[in-house]
């Protein structure tokens, strides 16, 4: 319930109570003001220890990455070491089969009676394409045989076109056979 007050105190005394209750208010409204600034203040305060907080989760998290790309690089190098291995296996297999190349056109060259000249050599997949010159018909037949009873694989056919007979002496000739 509301009761009505009457103010008899004299002008003066009204105008001084009137100015207490603003000076009254107007403290209360600095302090309040005063409260939500510091209360401001302890909110940013926060704020400030929640971001180095997070600043050095991101510092570690920026660590675990570069030592991750450490990982990265470790891998790469890894993956390239293997591909060097590939290669090196594949030269030693080449070497392999180098020697055995080798080992085969020493053989030839052994057999290979006076009066035969090569005029050119091709080998892959051990099969020997030969074309050259012979003196006769004789050494270019004695040569089929060599090659037939030293080099030649015994399953296979030694392909010697009839064409290599035509001439009686300097007679183009070419073989090819396979060799084990």
């Amino acid at each position: 319930m509301n009761i009505p007050l009457l103010n008899l105190l004299p002008t003066q005394e009204k105008q001084a109570l009137l100015n207490k209750i603003a000076n009254e208010k107007a403290i209360h409204f600095i302090i309040l003001i005063t409260f939500l600034f510091i209360l401001f203040l302890l909110f940013l305060f926060g704020l400030k220890l929640s971001l180095k907080e997070n600043k050095n989760i991101i510092l570690k998290q920026i660590k675990a990455i570069e030592s991750n790309s450490f990982i990265t690089k470790i891998k790469n190098n890894e993956n390239k070491i293997t591909t060097f291995n590939k290669i090196l296996n594949k030269i030693s297999t080449i070497n392999l089969n180098s020697s055995i190349l080798i080992e085969h056109l020493y053989q030839l060259a052994s057999i290979t009676p006076e009066g035969i000249v090569f005029e050119s050599l091709s080998i892959s997949d051990k099969k020997v394409n030969l074309t050259g010159l012979a003196k006769s018909r004789q050494i270019l037949k004695d040569f089929k045989t060599l090659i037939e009873k030293n080099l030649a694989a015994k399953d296979k056919e030694i392909m010697f076109p009839l064409s290599n007979f035509e001439a009686p002496e300097d007679i183009n000739f070419s073989i090819s056979y396979f060799f084990d």
